[in-house]
């Protein structure tokens, strides 16, 4: 379990949103539920975003959405 900010700092993104939220895992939007963190790339998908419970969102930079999110900004250092 990790909270929402040490998730963003792994990825290098920048948090939008309750920095404490605590994610139990990652899952495919159409699986997410509450304490998921999920993604999305595409605008398509943010039809099927509303219909999932996920606690966060990752997006790309073109990408806004009411729940806490981080936004990529960087390439994470692994």
């Amino acid at each position: 379990m990790m909270k929402l900010k040490e998730i963003a700092e792994l990825v290098c993104g920048e948090l939008d949103g309750d920095t404490d939220i605590e994610i139990l895992g990652v899952r495919r939007i159409e699986e997410a539920a509450e304490g998921h963190i999920t993604f999305i790339s595409d605008k398509r998908y943010l039809k099927k975003l509303k219909l999932c419970r996920a606690s966060a969102v990752i997006v790309s930079d073109d990408i806004d959405v009411e729940i806490p999110k981080i936004r990529e900004i960087g390439r994470a250092h692994v």
